[in-house]
């Protein structure tokens, strides 16, 4: 490891100095730095009763370092020096709990913090509460607030209005009747483009209706003190910038369907700008990328174009006339952030239904490719972003509907299969889908019908998964959504109807979950709600019992 040094006469006395090769040697272990940037592979870990566990520490100067934990980790778990990190079977439930971790070497020492949950070991699906006895509470997710989900249900006694849970049947209530009054119903609706992307901590902002002031703008704490009117008239599209949420409503006062914002503390309603004087710009497609937030607006001369907002009407602008003169450029499919940029479908009026991205600016809002090269479309829709890259559904004219994949370059924008190559193989993505390996789809591929399929990136890599509806028959897959490493979504089939279906990615991990309405109904409804939550997956179903209501399952 180093070398021996004989030195005489040094202060009249005999040393021996060992010289070590950029390694400092110490009681307990080597050493090449002192402990730094230590954290663990998951903040939040959440764990299952009865299931194998471990959760990785990263960072410098690890080996033979020494940790200590406060509190004492749930039962069954330990801290293993080897690994290093935690590792065990959990042997109880525990809420979500904070743990600080101190890890001391020779030459220094640090700490972190994570959050465990154990959930419980079962996989059988479990309602939550009978909220509308004798009928169908249909229950759709609104978001989370801390420890609790907050989302619209019916009742046969106050109507469809604002309802949350802590995940247990007492914890299930009703939160603000909004509509006051025996069948009047708030109808409280998301005006977010998709679940399990909300970005706030401790609010929600949702659209709900009384017979007095008609369609309005909400927000709620979670508490029935905290949930109260926000103002605006009819809002639709809702972001967040900073402090304040931005959407499009209308004020009633003369300005018309236009983008307004307010602070999230409350306050006055901001005008952000009257795109369309004297009429209604009806802005829609509101996507957040660093500060800036994205959205199409429509005025008379321009048609329906892309516009950016910092949550001023100074900052409020028009970005780019992508098709000049009053044809519009936007179509309905939902932008995504990816990398620097927003990423949507566009038509410039030369090549048709294309790839565009923007960083808000005139000169960096260009076309990515015509995949359909020429005056066709390729309409590419259900962008999603997975392992770096954006993958979407497009037309090149040739290969039909198709899975391609870009990195937002021509050069890097191409079909990865060609899945049905007697025709189009009728792709659909879900955003939240995707470990950290693969990314799951529907698709058709001529042969098999409309069934669940995988892809890591590659031709070879993008594969059909299982059959459930043997031969030419779909089983449609939907809500796909992956929980703690399972994916769980519904499928239909004759004998069974729409049902909970789970896979670990292989045919034989890939099962029903539970016959919820025994024989061919369907104990999942095609609108129904899915949003994976501290790895519980909660979702709208139904038995012959209780019709739709909320329920929870546990991927293990």
């Amino acid at each position: 490891m180093g070398k021996i040094l004989m030195m005489h006469n040094f202060w009249r006395t005999n040393v021996i100095i060992f010289v070590t090769s950029g390694l400092l040697s110490c009681g307990e272990g080597l050493y090449q730095k002192r402990p730094e940037g230590v954290a663990s592979t998951r903040e939040e870990a959440f764990l299952y009763v009865g299931h194998r566990e471990s959760i990785r520490f990263t960072g410098k100067g690890l080996n033979g370092a020494r940790f200590t934990v406060s509190p004492d980790l749930p039962d069954g778990l330990s801290i293993s020096s080897k690994l290093p990190g935690i590792v065990g079977t959990p042997t109880a439930a525990q809420i979500l709990t904070d743990y600080r971790v101190s890890v001391t070497s020779d030459f220094g020492e640090t700490s972190f913090t994570f959050s465990i949950k154990v959930n419980p070991s079962t996989p059988t699906p479990e309602i939550l509460r009978d909220i509308f006895t004798g009928g169908p509470a249909t229950p759709v997710i609104l978001g989370h607030i801390g420890e609790e989900i907050l989302f619209a249900a019916d009742s046969n006694v106050e109507g469809r209005e604002l309802w949350k849970t802590d995940g247990a049947t007492a914890g299930t209530v009703l939160v603000s009747d909004i509509d006051n009054g025996v069948g009047l119903s708030g109808s409280p609706v998301s005006l977010w483009q998709t679940q399990n992307a909300y970005p706030f901590e401790d609010l929600i902002f949702f659209a709900a209706e009384t017979a007095g002031g008609g369609v309005e703008l909400y927000k709620t704490d979670g508490t029935t003190a905290g949930t109260v009117l926000a103002s605006v008239h009819e809002p639709t599209s809702i972001a967040k910038v900073g402090t304040r949420f931005v959407f499009s409503g209308n004020d009633a006062g003369g300005i018309g369907v236009e983008p307004f914002a307010v602070d999230a503390s409350g306050g006055s309603l901001i005008n952000l700008a009257d795109i369309d004087a004297g009429g209604d710009s009806s802005p829609d497609l509101f996507t957040e990328l660093d500060g800036q937030v994205f959205f199409f607006a429509t005025e008379p001369a321009t048609g329906k174009e892309l516009y950016v907002t910092d949550g001023t009407p100074a900052g409020t602008s028009l970005v780019l006339e992508i098709n000049t003169g009053a044809g519009s450029s936007a179509v309905t499919s939902p932008p995504i952030a990816f990398g620097d940029f927003v990423y949507f479908a566009a038509d410039d009026g030369l090549n048709g239904v294309e790839l565009w991205r923007s960083n808000g600016m005139a000169a960096g809002t260009t076309l990515v490719k015509d995949i359909a090269s020429g005056g066709g479309s390729s309409d590419p829709e259900g962008l999603v972003v997975f392992n770096g890259v954006l993958y979407f559904t497009a037309d090149d004219g040739v290969n039909g509907l198709e899975l391609w994949r870009s990195d937002g370059t021509a050069a890097g924008t191409y079909m990865v299969k060609d899945i049905n190559v007697s025709g189009s193989a009728s792709v659909t993505l879900f955003r939240n889908a995707a470990d950290s390996l693969y990314m799951y789809f529907t698709a058709d591929n001529g042969s098999s019908g409309n069934e669940l399929w995988r892809t890591n990136g590659t031709g070879a890599g993008t594969e059909l998964v299982a059959d459930i509806d043997f031969g030419v028959g779909s089983s449609s897959p939907q809500h796909l959504t992956m929980v703690s490493g399972v994916l769980f979504f519904s499928a239909a089939t004759a004998a069974a109807g729409r049902e909970l279906w789970k896979s670990d990615g292989s045919a034989i991990g890939t099962e029903i979950v539970e016959d919820l309405n025994l024989g061919a109904a369907d104990g999942i409804q095609p609108t129904a709600s899915f949003y994976e939550f501290q790895g519980v997956l909660y979702f709208a179903g139904a038995t012959a019992a209780s019709d739709i209501e909320l329920f929870k399952v546990t991927p293990y």
